[in-house]
């Protein structure tokens, strides 16, 4: 079993899956009743401190606060996840499911497929999906008070597109940014078995603190770029060599990720995983 076979990882997956229906439904009801309450909470909350804004057509309280609202439920969704990017071996915490995963009749790289698939593409489907079921919770809330249906997301993103004007080059770079964050909180979650998320959200406050300072002592356009990012559609050479830096580390995190699972146990350390 030294190659790739679809067949048995869809049946590795599959099993994955199974394993983790309780973790999947735990996040799914967690984000959309925490998603609810907090749009409830800040939209009462901001609806008396509100006032109406004139923009060729009122903008109501409720609108506002609903934007409001959801700029906060965005950044929760963010942290979840990175979270769950974080726990992509949380299951080998248990003795016997370590146990059970690591002697499945697959390669490796198909068991390694499998948890970095399920953490990084399946569970922030499920993320996303329980925020849109507590955002239309909230909806059916208030509708039946005679307030109007309005989806916070769809009139979050516009507030930012009237603020937030970027090439498609600099949304290509964030795109990588996001990918290269994502890598290294599934990198330290294949490492550490216990505290990889505070770690590793340690490491990156301190690496953009340290950038920052950086930027700001020797006024070097490399690393004022690095902080501030792609703005004004600058698409010049240190643009396009930092994007393909940025792609490179992400893909290097995840090789990474991949050699150091290739080294698991069933006997480990307290705090990692090799």
């Amino acid at each position: 079993m030294e190659k790739f076979n679809i067949k048995r990882f869809c049946n590795t997956f599959k099993w994955f899956f199974c394993e983790n229906r309780g973790y999947c439904l735990k996040w799914l009801l967690g984000i959309m009743l925490a998603t609810t309450l907090i749009q409830m909470g800040l939209i009462i909350m901001a609806m008396h401190n509100v006032a109406t804004v004139e923009n060729q057509q009122p903008v109501s309280p409720y609108t506002i606060a609903v934007a409001l609202a959801n700029s906060m439920c965005i950044l929760l969704v963010f942290i979840s996840l990175l979270v769950v990017c974080t726990n992509v071996f949380a299951m080998l915490k248990n003795k016997q499911k370590r146990i059970a995963f690591l002697t499945l009749p697959a390669t490796n790289l198909e068991r390694w497929a499998t948890a970095v698939l399920f953490a990084v593409v399946f569970m922030p489907v499920c993320v996303v999906l329980a925020y849109v079921l507590g955002d239309v919770l909230r909806n059916i809330v208030f509708c039946v008070q005679g307030k109007e249906w309005l989806f916070g997301v769809d009139t979050f993103m516009e507030r930012i597109a009237t603020v937030s004007k970027r090439s498609l080059f600099g949304y290509l770079f964030k795109g990588a940014i996001w990918l290269w964050v994502l890598s290294l909180y599934v990198l330290g979650g294949t490492w550490f078995r216990k505290g990889a998320f505070v770690y590793v959200s340690t490491f990156l406050i301190a690496l953009t603190t340290l950038l920052g300072y950086l930027a700001n002592v020797f006024k070097s356009e490399i690393l004022t770029f690095l902080v501030d990012g792609v703005s004004k559609g600058q698409e010049d050479y240190i643009a396009y060599s930092l994007l393909v830096v940025v792609t490179a580390l992400a893909v290097f995190h995840f090789w990474l990720s991949y050699r150091i699972f290739t080294r698991f146990q069933l006997i480990t350390s307290k705090w990692t995983n090799v």
